[in-house]
């Protein structure tokens, strides 16, 4: 599904055994589909080069791998997810890393080439 044009990739909940997803490069703006009990398999979501200006709560229970590098992204307000491992967030707005220190499984972080001010909440 990467490299397109597609703004909105809800088709996609159907698929209820998904582990991979590779959306990038596309015009998704949120992650609201991913706040919901579906896709509840997937472990590795690739939604680099985006719109997506929110990191908002993913209710994704085994994700292990989240690239949202190259992105709108301003503001992390979540809590935190349980499983992830590697969080990407490159080339972003971002100015605070707010709910990151509530990932306990969290082994790798990518931030740079933000707008980092604040690195309180690692």
């Amino acid at each position: 599904m990467n490299t397109n044009a597609i703004p909105d990739i809800s088709i996609v909940e159907g698929f209820e055994n998904l582990i991979w997803l590779n959306a990038s490069k596309n015009q998704i703006g949120s992650l609201d589909m991913f706040a919901g009990e579906r896709l509840d398999q997937l472990q590795n979501l690739n939604l680099s080069g985006n719109k997506i200006k929110q990191l908002t709560g993913l209710t994704l229970p085994c994700l292990r791998k989240l690239n949202l590098s190259e992105n709108e992204i301003s503001e992390v307000s979540w809590k935190g997810h349980n499983c992830i491992e590697v969080l990407e967030l490159r080339k972003n707005k971002l100015r605070k890393l707010k709910g990151i220190s509530n990932m306990k499984c969290l082994k790798e972080l990518y931030v740079c080439e933000n707008e980092l001010t604040d690195i309180r909440g690692l």
